[in-house]
């Protein structure tokens, strides 16, 4: 299981799911929950459906609407996998520094 600090990422995260929203429309599901929250961590899971080609590319953005300073988000995630339906390993590389 990810976990993620709770201070800006919650913000973070909800920019992603209306980003996500507005291009995938109903193929992407979020599930977030709070096991450790005494510790300001966060579980947010993603399921991608429908997906089709051989890559894709996820992305979390580097601003906050009405800033101008670029925000690192993608420092605080601790860690990522991905698994395909079967629950099988992907290959999953960081592109740069908020793309994978």
């Amino acid at each position: 299981m990810t976990f993620l600090p709770l201070r800006s990422t919650l913000l973070c995260g909800l920019y992603c799911l209306l980003a996500s929203a507005q291009i995938f429309a109903d193929s992407i599901d979020y599930k977030i929950s709070f096991q450790d929250a005494a510790n300001h961590y966060i579980s947010v899971d993603m399921t991608i459906n429908d997906v089709s080609g051989a890559d894709t590319i996820l992305m979390m953005p580097t601003w906050t609407p009405g800033s101008y300073l670029m925000r690192e988000y993608a420092r605080n995630i601790d860690g990522i996998n991905a698994v395909d339906a079967n629950g099988k390993p992907l290959n999953l590389k960081k592109k740069n520094r908020n793309r994978w």
